[in-house]
C-alpha cells in the first residue's frame, strides 16, 4: 500500500507481535545489548555532568571535531520518554567528539564503557526508531489541544510503519 498507509482489513494482531519478539540468531540486537548500550550512554552523560574539566575537554574536542551545536548529550530521564530520543540524537550528533574524548585517561570514561563502532551503530538504529515518536509527541504538545482526529491518523501513521517493518521481516 502506497504511504505506508494499512488497508482497511490490514491489522497487527498478537501473533505479530509475538513473532517480533521471538529471537533468531541472526538478530543484530537483543535486550541484553540495548540495555548495555544504554547503560554507557547514562555513563557518558553523568561524567559530563558532574565533572566540569570533563564537559571543558568534552566541548573543545566537539570545536576540533565540528560537531554540531549544542556540544552536550541531554540526559535521559525516565519520566520523560522522549529524553531518549534526545539523548541518542546528541550521542550521534557527537559522535566523533565522543570518541575521542572517552580515551582521555584523565578526563574520558572508564574503559568499560567505552562505545565501539556497534554502540554507535545501534544509536543510529535507535535514532531512526524513535523519530517518529518523538516528531508526534512535538506536534501534540504544540497544538495542546491535539484534536482525536488527529491523534488517531498519527496512530494509524505508526502503526502502518511498524506493519512495514513486520512485513519486511515476513519476506
Amino acid at each position: 500500500m502506497p504511504n505506508g498507509q494499512l488497508d482497511a482489513d490490514d491489522e497487527l494482531t498478537l501473533e505479530d507481535i509475538h513473532d517480533l519478539e521471538d529471537k533468531d540468531d541472526e538478530d543484530v540486537y537483543t535486550s541484553l545489548l540495548c540495555c548495555h548500550t544504554l547503560a554507557k550512554f547514562r555513563a557518558i552523560t553523568t561524567k559530563l555532568c558532574k565533572s566540569p574539566n570533563s564537559k571543558a575537554k568534552f566541548v573543545e574536542l566537539c570545536e576540533e571535531t565540528k560537531c554540531n551545536k549544542p556540544h552536550n548529550v541531554e540526559r535521559n530521564v525516565p519520566t520523560c520518554w522522549n529524553s531518549t530520543y534526545k539523548q541518542v540524537a546528541s550521542i550521534v550528533r557527537c559522535e566523533k567528539a565522543i570518541l575521542t574524548w572517552q580515551r582521555d585517561k584523565q578526563y574520558g570514561t572508564p574503559r568499560n564503557t567505552h562505545l565501539v563502532q556497534a554502540d554507535m551503530d545501534l544509536a543510529q538504529d535507535l535514532l531512526e526508531l524513535l523519530e517518529p515518536f518523538y516528531e508526534c509527541t512535538l506536534q501534540v504538545l504544540v497544538k495542546a489541544s491535539a484534536r482525536v482526529a488527529e491523534v488517531v491518523v498519527w496512530i494509524n501513521q505508526i502503526t502502518a510503519s511498524l506493519s512495514t517493518v513486520v512485513a519486511n521481516e515476513a519476506n
